[in-house]
């Protein structure tokens, strides 16, 4: 209704005006731009494409082959034996969390990468512990941030916990890969090839960033937002035909 609403008086895509929920997820509004794209571990391609609502993890564990009705589409759950939960905690933001524990029991298999003793990691077959942030080298850079920010280790992390790039590469090799997850490279390697793009990027645009090791004794280097006045679903506005919406129809 705050949409129909903002349509009916017909402010949507003017400066101040149309609507705005939860400003992080609607097309960046209220965030910085990034002045040039950050490098990235290459992704590769999932060889699964299937996928479910993250809000249905319970429905899809209670029913294995089973149908439900998504954007449109009647798409069928999969039959999941294993679950590797790697980034966030399904026990701390779903519904019913008596009925998710339930649900929980079914898979064979429960791993979870973390940091801290969630309620995730309490009900997980095999926990690999995770360094923290300060507890290993990085450099942050988010997709909306036009900032970045160096991340040196500030203490060391404790017995048996480390990061998930080394945990990866040692699967690698159980796994006999063949160096095709760590592509031959360390994270210090990697982490000099990455700074090295950005040094690269940056100049083709004017900037000039120092070498590694002066950034990461340094501090958190900032760049102007090259879009400062932009407004949400303007372009639509302009033209809806040349500038269609993310909807079955194109409109709102």
């Amino acid at each position: 209704m705050t949409a129909a609403l903002a349509a009916m008086l017909g402010q949507i895509g003017l400066p101040g005006g149309g609507f705005g929920i939860a400003y992080g997820a609607d097309s960046s509004i209220g965030t910085m731009t990034r002045p040039m794209p950050w490098p990235s571990l290459p992704q590769g391609k999932n060889q699964v494409e299937n996928y479910i609502p993250v809000a249905m993890v319970t429905e899809m564990l209670e029913r294995p082959g089973g149908t439900y009705e998504y954007n449109g589409e009647q798409r069928i759950f999969p039959d999941i034996r294993i679950v590797w939960w790697a980034g966030g905690s399904p026990f701390h933001h779903h519904q019913d969390l008596n009925r998710l524990r339930r649900a929980w029991q079914k898979p064979d298999t429960i791993i979870v990468n973390d940091m801290f003793w969630t309620a995730t990691a309490r009900h997980a077959d095999i926990v690999l512990p995770i360094a923290s942030p300060q507890e290993r080298d990085d450099f942050g850079g988010g997709t909306q941030d036009n900032a970045l920010i160096p991340m040196p280790r500030i203490i060391d992390p404790p017995a048996g916990v480390r990061t998930e790039f080394d945990i990866y590469c040692d699967l690698e090799k159980r796994l006999e890969l063949d160096e095709k997850f760590s592509l031959g490279l360390s994270e210090c390697q990697w982490r000099h090839k990455f700074w090295q793009e950005m040094i690269e990027t940056a100049e083709s645009r004017g900037i000039q960033l120092p070498n590694l090791d002066k950034f990461m004794a340094g501090d958190v280097i900032t760049f102007d937002d090259p879009t400062p006045t932009a407004v949400f679903l303007e372009s639509f506005r302009k033209s809806p035909e040349a500038n269609p919406l993310p909807t079955p129809s194109g409109r709102i």
